[in-house]
């Protein structure tokens, strides 16, 4: 929600006399909220608990917990980040995986199609005293235009034979408008 400009239009613009108007003429002080309302065009959130990700497809994150959405995009439980503003935004997702083998993957859907490139990378599994401590985690960071009928996804994919569960607290996006 935009901050509420009212007492702006009570400003009167100094005439160049220094003798009439205010010190910050109405311009300044739409510039500051400008860039005040442009901040708030954020949002964070995360998957805390048990996701199971089906084998051979791109699945969607659903999103179970609001870290900060001051503006609303991100209305939980979800799939789909949508900004209320048309924009460009920086979107940062992370997916993080456990150990085991197979590939992982973390891709970026607007309205339901891939936008731009996937990050694909092989299960790890680091074993230190025959446990299994270490999986995978992907970041991808990207610019992108979205807005009212520009929703996001964030997707997942896998290779194993079953279903595997996405680390509970490790997997999230941020979303925030490029200035």
């Amino acid at each position: 929600m935009p901050l509420d400009r009212t007492w702006v239009n009570g400003l009167v613009n100094d005439d160049g006399s220094n003798t009439v108007g205010e010190v910050w003429d109405k311009a300044d002080v739409q510039h500051i909220y400008d860039d005040v309302d442009q901040l708030q065009h954020y949002c964070e959130v995360a998957r805390i608990s048990p996701h199971g990700i089906s084998p051979g497809s791109w699945n969607p994150v659903y999103w179970d917990f609001k870290v900060s959405d001051p503006q609303g995009m991100c209305a939980v439980p979800t799939i789909n980040i949508i900004p209320p503003v048309d924009a460009w935004y920086w979107v940062t997702a992370l997916a993080e995986w456990p150990g085991g083998t197979g590939s992982r993957g973390l891709a970026l859907f607007v309205n339901g199609a891939v936008d731009g490139k996937s990050v694909w990378a092989p299960a790890h599994q680091v074993v230190i005293g025959g446990v299994g401590v270490f999986g995978l985690t992907h970041q991808l960071t990207r610019l992108l235009h979205l807005g009212p009928s520009l929703a996001l996804s964030i997707r997942v994919w896998q290779d194993t034979a079953a279903s595997v569960n996405l680390v509970e607290g490790g997997t999230r996006v941020a979303v925030g408008r490029a200035s």
